[in-house]
């Protein structure tokens, strides 16, 4: 039992290391929240943001407000890249997407 857990463990590590080592993502001003999510989020969140490797990084149910999870794509989290380089709009735009899915 602990050997499983420990490799559970280790799969879902190396699974996750994929995610954090995304080069800069720099939408065009005016790009839609829906682009945005497809480019930037859906390669580990997946596109109906279920989460591409489990639940760990399923948005379903989230109990975030919009203001937190812009501040979460700001800033980055744990794993999570920070993605600054996005417009407050833009942030704001792809929180409230996220909340809507």
């Amino acid at each position: 039992m602990r050997l499983r857990k420990g490799m559970l463990l280790g799969l879902a590590t190396v699974a996750l290391a994929g995610c954090g080592d995304q080069e800069a993502y720099d939408p065009e001003s005016g790009t839609s929240a829906a682009t945005m999510f497809e480019e930037g989020c859906a390669h580990c969140h997946g596109q109906e943001g279920t989460g591409k490797f489990g639940f760990l990084l399923s948005l379903e149910d989230t109990q975030l407000p919009e203001e937190g999870i812009a501040d979460m794509i700001a800033n980055g989290t744990g794993i999570m890249p920070a993605f600054p380089e996005l417009e407050e709009d833009q942030r704001q735009d792809l929180a409230r997407y996220v909340t809507d899915l």
